[in-house]
């Protein structure tokens, strides 16, 4: 069965034009909705000690979303990691710390976060009603004097719409 806008408002009701009227105006048909489908680690790989040359590396965020409307904006923020401050960063591993950053350009010269301090968040910028694919880049400073082994962190991603 379907229905018509009369089958809503009643006639009777002193706000039947209005309802009615709202009745007729097209909605929109999804609320937005976005979430991070893949993350692709940034990776750096073997960290020479006595390298002069800083460690570089980029990886994914891959935002899927849906519902867009035309005014629609979204922003992105990553977390500070296990250090807690986004100036270094830091990379732990068998008791030694390896600073490093994650940054939105590939001149390493904005340090992604959450817009505080010294930091600049993604967006806000108008997303793909589907994929979108945002780009981060890391850096591992030269001169760090730490034990060979495995170092990692954990960074949160935050989708704010």
């Amino acid at each position: 069965m379907c229905r018509t806008p009369t089958d809503e408002c009643p006639m009777k009701s002193p706000l039947y034009a209005l309802c009615l009227l709202s009745a007729l105006l097209p909605a929109r048909a999804l609320a937005l909705s976005c979430m991070v489908s893949v993350a692709t680690p940034v990776s750096f790989g073997t960290y020479e000690v006595t390298s002069p040359t800083d460690l570089d590396t980029a990886g994914e965020i891959l935002i899927h979303c849906k519902g867009v409307a035309e005014a629609d904006t979204i922003t992105v923020d990553l977390s500070t990691g296990s250090s807690g401050t986004y100036t270094p960063r830091e990379l732990a591993g068998g008791g030694d710390v390896l600073e490093y950053n994650l940054y939105l350009d590939s001149m390493y010269t904005i340090v992604w976060g959450d817009g505080s301090g010294v930091t600049e968040c993604y967006g806000p910028a108008k997303p793909e009603d589907g994929d979108t694919t945002l780009y981060v880049f890391g850096r591992v400073p030269a001169g760090q004097a730490v034990a060979a082994g495995s170092y990692d962190d954990t960074i949160v991603v935050t989708v704010n719409f």
